[in-house]
């Protein structure tokens, strides 16, 4: 029953995040952390498109 409740909650917080842009800010945060810290730059100078 507990799991359920806490599902359901974490649930309606990742929806408030899609819905608000929240978990995109997050994923570029997590990205360009990522990458400066293994010495590229924040934002990739060259995008390959198949």
């Amino acid at each position: 029953m507990l799991v359920k409740i806490i599902a359901s909650q974490m649930g309606c917080a990742f929806a408030k995040w899609r819905n608000d842009d929240t978990d995109q800010v997050i994923h570029d945060l997590l990205r360009w952390y990522l990458r400066e810290s293994k010495g590229r730059k924040a934002d990739p100078s060259l995008v390959v498109l198949d």
